[in-house]
C-alpha cells in the first residue's frame, strides 16, 4: 500500500546540496566538502592553529634551552614558560572549537542527505529500477549518508595534518635543510601509498554495505512475517536463510576491514619510517656538532610530534575518501532511480481543486469485478481478504490492470501526486512521525479549527486530556509514547484533517474497545457527511453507520 503521508518538497534541506543526474560520486563529495563554508573555513583555520601550536611547543622549549636556560636568565626563563602556556592554550582551544565546527558541519550535511534519500523513498511515484531490499534502503539512508557526510571532516583533520607537516618542515629546513626535505618527502610518499590502496578499499566497502543491507532485509522480513512463517512450519528454513545471508555479510565486512587495516598499517609504517629516519639524522648531526642542544630538542620534539600527523594523514584521506566514495555511489543510485509509476508528460487539464469540488462519485474496475460509490456515500466493504486486497490495490495504483474513475473521469492520465491528494488510503497501522500531536495531525497545512474538529471526530478528546500538553504533547518516534489505541485515533484524525475527496480507511479502529469504537464510527460519519468514504472492515460498529455494506457478492461495478 502507498504511504499515508508524502512529505512536502524539502526545499530547505536542498540549500547546500544541488544534485541532479549529472552529479557524480566525486562531485557529490566535492559539494559536501564545500557546503556550510563558514563552518568549514572556521574548522580548517582552527585545525591549522592547533597544529602550528603543536609545532611551536618544541620550538619554544628548544629556544629556551639555548637561550635563557643556558644563560641562567630567570626573567627570560619565566617569559619562555609564559609563552609555552599561551601556545598550549591556543592549541587546546583551537582544537576544541575546530572539532565542534567540523562535526557540526558534518551533522548538517548528514541530515540533508538523509532527508533527500527519505524524500525520494516516500515519493508517491514509488522507486523504480532494480529491486532493492528494505534493509538495503535503510542502510543507504543511514550508514551511507553518514559515510558521505563524514568526508566533510577532510576539511578539518587532513588540513591540520598537512599544516603540521608543512610547519614542521619549514622549521626543520630553517634548522638544517636536509631534515625538512626528508619530512616533506615522507609526507608525499605517505599520501601516495594511501592513494594506491584507496581504490581496492572502496570496492570492498561497497560490497560490504550491499551484503549488510541484504542481511538486514532478510532479518526484517523474517521478524515481520514471524507468525506466518511459524504457521507454515518454515521457521527452520527461514533461520537457515538468515544465517547464510548473515555469513555472507560477515565475510564481506571482514574483507573490507582487512583492506582498511592494510591501508592504515601501511600509511602508519611509511610515515613512522620517515620520521624515525629524520630523528636519527638529527642525532647524528648533533653528535657531529652541526646542531646545538636546543636545536636537537626541537628536531626530536617536532619529529615525535609529526609521527601522528604523517601516519594518520594518509589513513584519514584514504579511508574517509574511499568509504565516502563507495557510499556516495549508493546514495546517488537511489536518488537517480526512476519512478515506479512515472507521471504523464502532460499535466492534468484542470487544477485538482476545481475538478473535484464537492461530493465525488467513485468507480473501480478490477480484473474480478469492482465497485462504485455514490457522491458523498459512506460505504463499508466487508469482503474477504482477497476481495479487499484487489480494491485497495486498485485505489493505491498497485494494480496496473484496474481502472479508477473519480467524478466520471479516468485517473490513469493524472499525475500520481494529484491522485494522492484526492484519494487517501489510511490504515489502522499507519506510523506517526516524531513530533507533537498537532504536528502529526495538521502537518503544517491544516488550520487550527479543522485540526481540533478532526481530533474530536476521531475520539481523541480523552487522549488529549491525559497527555501532558494536549495537542502539543510529543508522541515519540513512530508514536512510541502512546498506546496502540491512542496511536490509532491520532492517525485517524490525521486522515480526517487531510479532507480528501475520497477517504479509504482500512481497519481504522481495531485497537479500540467496542464502546469507543461505536462513538468513533458515529462521529466520523458525521464529520465526513457529504464526502465519499469507504471503510474496509468487518466491525459491526461501522456497519451500523454505513449507508451501504458491501460483501464479496457486491464487489462489482454497478450500472
Amino acid at each position: 500500500m502507498q504511504p499515508f503521508f508524502t512529505p512536502p518538497e524539502a526545499e530547505d534541506v536542498r540549500s547546500t546540496l544541488r544534485l541532479d543526474r549529472a552529479t557524480t560520486p566525486i562531485r557529490l563529495i566535492g559539494q559536501v566538502i564545500r557546503s556550510r563554508p563558514w563552518l568549514t573555513a572556521g574548522a580548517a583555520l582552527m585545525a591549522v592553529l592547533h597544529q602550528i601550536g603543536e609545532v611551536l611547543v618544541p620550538v619554544v622549549v628548544g629556544r629556551a634551552i639555548d637561550g635563557p636556560l643556558a644563560e641562567r636568565d630567570a626573567a627570560g626563563t619565566l617569559l619562555a614558560v609564559l609563552a609555552l602556556g599561551v601556545v598550549f592554550l591556543v592549541l587546546a582551544t583551537a582544537y576544541r572549537f575546530g572539532a565542534r565546527m567540523a562535526h557540526s558541519a558534518a551533522s548538517y550535511v548528514e541530515h540533508e542527505l538523509r532527508m533527500l534519500v527519505t524524500d525520494r523513498l516516500t515519493r508517491p511515484n514509488g522507486l523504480g529500477g532494480r529491486h532493492r531490499a528494505h534493509g538495503d534502503l535503510l542502510t543507504v539512508a543511514s550508514t551511507d549518508a553518514q559515510a558521505v557526510a563524514r568526508t566533510k571532516l577532510l576539511a578539518f583533520f587532513p588540513v591540520g595534518e598537512v599544516a603540521a607537516v608543512v610547519a614542521g618542515g619549514v622549521v626543520l629546513i630553517a634548522i638544517w635543510w636536509p631534515l625538512g626535505v626528508g619530512v616533506l618527502c615522507g609526507a608525499a610518499v605517505t599520501a601516495l601509498v594511501a592513494d594506491r590502496l584507496a581504490a581496492p578499499l572502496a570496492h570492498r566497502l561497497r560490497a560490504s554495505q550491499q551484503a549488510s543491507g541484504a542481511a538486514a532485509s532478510v532479518a526484517a522480513d523474517f521478524v515481520s512475517g514471524l507468525r506466518v512463517v511459524s504457521g507454515l512450519g518454515a521457521s527452520e528454513e527461514a533461520g537457515r536463510r538468515y544465517v547464510r545471508s548473515s555469513r555472507t555479510a560477515l565475510r564481506a565486512v571482514l574483507r573490507s576491514n582487512g583492506a582498511r587495516a592494510q591501508l592504515g598499517g601501511m600509511t602508519q609504517v611509511t610515515g613512522g619510517v620517515f620520521v624515525a629516519a629524520t630523528a636519527a639524522l638529527a642525532v647524528w648531526a648533533a653528535l657531529a656538532g652541526l646542531l646545538s642542544v636546543g636545536e636537537l630538542v626541537m628536531v626530536v620534539g617536532i619529529s615525535q610530534m609529526l609521527v601522528e600527523p604523517m601516519s594518520v594523514l594518509g589513513r584519514n584521506i584514504g579511508v574517509v575518501w574511499a568509504t565516502g566514495l563507495a557510499s556516495s555511489r549508493r546514495v546517488l543510485e537511489v536518488l537517480d532511480a526512476p519512478d515506479a509509476v512515472p507521471d504523464p508528460l502532460e499535466p492534468a487539464a484542470a487544477p485538482a481543486g476545481e475538478r473535484l469540488a464537492g461530493a465525488v462519485p467513485l468507480e473501480i474496475e478490477t480484473g474480478e469485478g469492482g465497485l462504485s460509490l455514490a457522491p458523498g456515500e459512506l460505504a463499508v466493504l466487508d469482503a474477504d481478504r482477497e476481495g479487499s486486497r484487489e480494491i485497495l490495490a486498485a485505489l493505491s495504483g498497485e494494480d496496473p490492470e484496474s481502472v479508477l474513475r473519480l467524478a466520471g473521469e479516468e485517473t490513469s492520465s493524472w499525475p500520481v501526486a494529484d491522485l494522492r491528494r484526492h484519494v487517501l488510503l489510511a490504515t489502522g497501522e499507519d506510523f506517526l512521525f516524531a513530533g507533537t500531536v498537532r504536528e502529526n495531525v495538521s502537518r503544517g497545512v491544516v488550520d487550527e479549527a479543522r485540526m481540533i474538529g478532526a481530533c474530536e471526530a476521531a475520539g481523541c478528546a480523552d487522549v488529549l486530556r491525559v497527555l501532558p500538553g494536549g495537542v502539543d504533547a510529543p508522541v515519540g518516534e513512530a508514536g512510541g509514547r502512546l498506546s496502540g489505541g491512542q496511536r490509532q485515533r491520532i492517525s485517524l484524525a490525521r486522515a480526517l484533517a487531510a479532507d480528501p475527496a475520497v477517504l479509504v480507511l482500512e481497519d481504522p479502529t481495531t485497537a479500540l474497545d467496542s464502546v469507543t469504537e461505536v462513538d468513533v464510527a458515529r462521529s466520523v460519519a458525521r464529520f465526513r457527511r457529504g464526502r465519499t468514504t469507504l471503510v474496509c472492515t468487518s466491525s459491526p460498529a461501522w456497519h451500523s453507520v454505513a449507508d451501504r455494506v458491501l460483501s464479496n457478492d457486491d464487489v462489482e461495478v454497478q450500472p
